[in-house]
């Protein structure tokens, strides 16, 4: 008995790795389905090496100026979120973070509209034609493309 249960166990050992090997064989990868990553950035396409940077120059402004607004509403949020869970929460602070909370969003939401106006005025870059338009994402920059995209810029 002893010298069958060891057996099966082996045996479902070498199946799961078997089978774990394959997973990771699949191919996947960084690219969907196990395409190539970097064709090219299509925002970039037509553009000079000068405008490219200046691009990524404005999109790198953007998030500097944006970012400490979102970590601020995360902040906003999560106090929010303790007053609440506490027994009776002061109306008066409620309000006043729903205030900060919502005039923070109308900054963060101006601040993305402007850099989408600039970018298409300076370089012809259209945004927001997802969903059922073509196949791009929020930014208007293919999903599928590589990392040298303006969306993933650092």
């Amino acid at each position: 008995m002893k010298k069958i249960t060891i057996i099966g166990l082996s045996a479902a050992l070498v199946s799961i790795l078997i089978f774990a090997s394959l997973a990771m064989a699949r191919g996947g990868g960084p690219g969907f389905q196990g395409g190539p990553r970097d064709q090219g950035c299509p925002v970039f396409s037509g553009m000079t090496e000068e405008q490219q940077q200046e691009v990524l120059g404005l999109i790198r402004s953007h998030r500097e100026e944006i970012y400490p607004k979102m970590q601020l509403m995360i902040a906003r949020g999560a106090e929010l979120n303790a007053l609440l869970a506490t027994d009776g929460p002061d109306s008066a602070e409620l309000e006043r973070i729903r205030g900060e909370m919502s005039s923070l969003n109308q900054e963060i939401f101006e601040a993305r509209l402007n850099q989408r106006i600039e970018l298409n005025r300076k370089y012809g870059i259209q945004s927001g034609k997802g969903m059922f338009g073509e196949r791009k994402g929020s930014a208007g920059f293919e999903r599928r493309s590589g990392r040298d995209c303006p969306r993933f810029a650092r």
